[in-house]
C-alpha cells in the first residue's frame, strides 16, 4: 500500500513539475523556443558535415579520376612495347576506378540532394521558430539568426547571414 502511495506521490510531484514548465495560457511547454533552437544548432550541424562530406567525395572521385587517367597512360606505353601482361593489368584498373569515380559522383549527388533537403528543413525550423516567438511570448524575440557555428563560437546576426549567402553558393555552384 505505501508503495503505491510513494509512486503515485512521485507521480504527482513529476506533473506538477511538467505543469510548471507550461505556459498555463497555451498549453505549450516554456522551454519549446529553447528546445526549437537546440533542434536547429543540430540541424545547422548536420548541414556543414554534408558539406564536408560532399567535398571529401569530389575529392575522392578527383582521385579516382586521377588514377585512371595514369592507367590509362601506362596502357599505352605498354602498348607501345608490346607488353600485353601491363596492358591487361592496367585495363582492370581503369575499369576499377572508373567504377570508383562514378560511385563517387553518384554519392555527391545524393548529398547534395541531402543537403538541398536539410536547409529547407533548416528554413522551415527557423520560421517555426520565429512564429512561437510571435505567437506565444509577448516579448521581443531574441535574434534568431545568432546560432553557434560547428566549432561552438556564438555568430552575429550579419555573420549568419554571410554563412547563409555561402551555403547558397556552395549549393549553387555544386548544382552547375
Amino acid at each position: 500500500m505505501f508503495k503505491k502511495l510513494h509512486t503515485a506521490f512521485l507521480e504527482a510531484i513529476d506533473n506538477f513539475k511538467y505543469e510548471l514548465e507550461k505556459d498555463p495560457t497555451s498549453g505549450i511547454s516554456l522551454n519549446l523556443p529553447e528546445d526549437m533552437r537546440l533542434e536547429i544548432e543540430n540541424a545547422q550541424e548536420l548541414v556543414y558535415s554534408l558539406q564536408r562530406e560532399i567535398e571529401q567525395c569530389l575529392d575522392q572521385a578527383q582521385r579516382e579520376g586521377d588514377e585512371a587517367y595514369t592507367c590509362k597512360r601506362r596502357k599505352r606505353l605498354a602498348l607501345d612495347i608490346g607488353d600485353l601482361q601491363t596492358v591487361r593489368i592496367a585495363d582492370e584498373y581503369i575499369v576499377r576506378h572508373e567504377r570508383n569515380r562514378k560511385i563517387f559522383e553518384q554519392k555527391t549527388a545524393a548529398l547534395r540532394e541531402e543537403l538541398s533537403m536539410r536547409k529547407d528543413e533548416l528554413h522551415l525550423m527557423i520560421e517555426r521558430l520565429k512564429g512561437v516567438h510571435e505567437d506565444h511570448l509577448d516579448k521581443k524575440p531574441p535574434d534568431l539568426l545568432t546560432h553557434t557555428n560547428p566549432s561552438g563560437v556564438n555568430l552575429s546576426a550579419r555573420e549568419s547571414e554571410i554563412i547563409e549567402d555561402r551555403l547558397t553558393e556552395t549549393s549553387r555552384d555544386q548544382n552547375i
